[in-house]
């Protein structure tokens, strides 16, 4: 990642807050259900970094390097459903990932993706263009929150609308 395109630190201060969460924080427990209590995708562009955040409290928000962003999202109906779906899963993923307590910013090009489990975080990434043309083993999730996310910019707008 250039200079320029460093995060603001209020971003870095969010992004490294969520990652200091834990689920009994978040008043969740384990599920038979859901072995993941949280999912974050970071793609990494030239520009900027934009990170998305889905909790198993209902919690989705989108947050951009350049500290705009997106919060409130899974009081939604169309989010809850996608955050349910995805955290739903995540347990089929999970072989395709690493422990980690190492949490790098997503370099230009790249995805990134941290599964909050009860056991721990674990991570996994791919190139943009392999996710985008379905040649990753992370495909579906990709094509999942990538859903998420436009179901986020769609309640922006309407909300910008009615303002």
């Amino acid at each position: 990642m250039t200079e320029a395109a460093r995060p603001l630190d209020s971003f870095l201060g969010i992004r490294n807050g969520i990652f200091a969460l834990t689920p009994d924080e978040l008043g969740l427990t384990p599920h038979p259900r859901y072995r993941a209590w949280g999912f974050i995708m970071e793609m990494g562009t030239p520009e900027t970094v934009m990170t998305l955040v889905a909790l198993g409290d209902g919690t989705v928000s989108l947050f951009f390097g350049n500290g705009a962003g997106i919060t409130g999202i899974g009081a939604h109906e169309k989010p809850k459903h996608i955050l349910k779906h995805i955290l739903s899963m995540a347990p089929d993923y999970l072989g395709h990932t690493m422990p980690t307590d190492e949490y790098p910013l997503a370099p230009p090009n790249r995805v990134l993706f941290y599964f909050l489990t009860f056991d721990g975080v674990r991570a996994a990434h791919g190139g943009q263009n392999d996710l985008g043309t379905g040649e990753h083993p992370l495909f579906p999730l990709f094509e999942k929150a990538t859903e998420l996310i436009a179901a986020a910019r769609e309640i922006e707008q309407a909300n910008q609308t009615n303002d």
